[in-house]
């Protein structure tokens, strides 16, 4: 009796660990989720290296094979002028065909008026017998026709050749306009001169000392000269190609479909004066652009690598703001540790900030999974299942929009670090009962303000009776870069 109640309890655990795993929140694999492990695998091999590391350790490796921010590496403005030569060198015939393609003379049936008419054949009057909504009258006997079936002939654009020529076209613009948007943006992060808030320049002598362990990467491997050049010629490119989008082998080809990697040696790609440059320069670009195919090992790697970068990016974040080895500041201590997402297959960032016998605590998910139009209903789950928190942030590494409380961290965006460290000062001054001490700089805190920094706390009352606080800088009427944002009011 006693080997069958064992024998139950273990069948009901087991009926609820298979239900538990089956309302584990399932989030989609996508080419664009997939293909973040691409650009943070330098992050995941280095965790597998390190899986436990101290902090001398950490700021050792920052100096080292440990890269928080960076755009591309240097060698690659050698290969982008590559492929840019590649291109400039079939420019000419793609020209050509753009004006001269090669075309099918096709034969049509179409019913016209009468008077366009040009071909009549017995078909036409078999044609018109039969439909008398096509004649104008009948008088005597005799048929007057309206409409009449005739041939009429085209130029057929749609053949094979022309269709890989779209795509070709296709496959260059998408690759120009890439290259000219990471380009652009390395250029303008490269001649910008670093914005420095009010607070930063008044005090974090940190901040300058986060910002040159963050760009001293990508200023040795940045070629400006080089970089201005390949900017130029691509820019000419684009300019040149959108004048000829209009001929007719392009836009009457327009909804053809995609053609694989792989296309077929005919007499006209192998022999014909131009559609041969278009052969070449296809095998030259090889896989091109494409998009990465999904594949969901390499979106859970993709997912561990950014949830890596994240942790690592809080540790840097914490310590280049004021907060010393043992993650303390006068009254203030800052807690990081991993929390494991039962419900889904996310490891998260535990945040707590104290203050003396008061703490905050809040909840930071990295998500890698592209989640498109189901962004807020997934991100309003984890909300209802993840409990006892302040609040609870999102980071995502893609291009995004505002809203549903989403930090946008990447390992490309300069100013991933200082988002943590705005959500940092947040937490040890919602932590703070006293407000004698400057959260931001150390200095001494009268009636809300710091004599030194001369950052402003302010409590404010919201129209919906909740209270939360905002910071500006005394003298100023704008609110400060390190504005709080209360996502749980309804006035912010």
């Amino acid at each position: 009796m006693t080997l069958f109640l064992c024998y139950a309890k273990l069948y009901r655990l087991k009926s609820k660990l298979i239900q538990k795993a089956n309302e584990k929140l399932q989030l989609p694999v996508t080419p664009q989720g997939c293909g973040i492990f691409e650009q943070y695998n330098g992050i995941f091999d280095f965790s597998q290296k390190h899986p436990k590391i101290s902090a001398d350790q950490f700021n050792k490796a920052l100096n080292n094979d440990l890269v928080l921010c960076s755009f591309f590496e240097g060698c690659d403005i050698d290969s982008i002028d590559s492929v840019i030569n590649q291109i400039s060198k079939a420019m000419p015939y793609l020209i050509e065909v753009f004006r001269r393609p090669v075309t099918h003379l096709i034969e049509l049936e179409t019913v016209v008026p009468v008077d366009t008419a040009k071909h009549i054949t017995a078909k036409t009057v078999r044609h018109l017998m039969s439909h008398s909504e096509n004649w104008e009258c009948i008088k005597n006997g005799r048929i007057t026709p309206k409409n009449v079936l005739t041939k009429t002939y085209d130029d057929d654009y749609g053949i094979y050749e022309n269709l890989v020529f779209k795509n070709l076209i296709d496959r260059i613009l998408k690759l120009l306009k890439k290259q000219l948007h990471n380009l652009s943006l390395a250029t303008r992060i490269y001649n910008e001169a670093v914005n420095i808030d009010a607070f930063s320049r008044i005090n974090h002598e940190q901040y300058y000392r986060a910002v040159g362990l963050l760009y001293s990467g990508f200023f040795n491997n940045f070629k400006e000269a080089e970089t201005g050049g390949t900017i130029r010629k691509i820019k000419q490119m684009l300019s040149l190609l959108s004048k000829y989008l209009s001929h007719p082998v392009y836009k009457k080809n327009a909804n053809a479909k995609p053609i694989s990697k792989d296309i077929k040696q005919t007499n006209i790609l192998l022999m014909h004066k131009d559609y041969k440059h278009i052969n070449w320069l296809w095998k030259e670009l090889g896989a091109g652009e494409d998009e990465c195919e999904i594949d969901e090992t390499m979106q859970i790697k993709g997912q561990r690598a950014y949830e890596k970068f994240c942790e690592y990016l809080m540790v840097f974040a914490v310590s280049n703001f004021n907060f010393d080895d043992e993650n303390k500041f006068n009254k203030w201590t800052v807690g990081i540790k991993n929390k494991k997402l039962g419900f889904v297959d996310i490891n998260a960032l535990e945040l707590v900030v104290k203050h003396k016998r008061t703490k905050v605590k809040y909840l930071i998910v990295p998500n890698s999974y592209f989640l498109g139009k189901i962004r807020t209903k997934t991100y309003n789950t984890i909300r209802e299942k993840a409990e006892d928190y302040d609040k609870i942030i999102f980071c995502e590494p893609f291009d995004i929009d505002e809203g549903d409380g989403v930090l946008p961290i990447s390992l490309i965006d300069i100013d991933s670090f200082r988002y943590f460290q705005k959500l940092l000062l947040e937490g040890m001054i919602a932590a703070d009962k006293d407000r004698n001490i400057c959260a931001f700089c150390g200095g001494i805190m009268l009636e809300g303000k710091c004599k030194r920094c001369r950052l402003v706390v302010e409590d404010v009352i919201c129209k919906c009776e909740k209270k939360y606080f905002v910071t500006r800088l005394d003298g100023v009427k704008e609110y400060a870069p390190f504005k709080i944002i209360n996502d749980k009011c309804c006035n912010l």
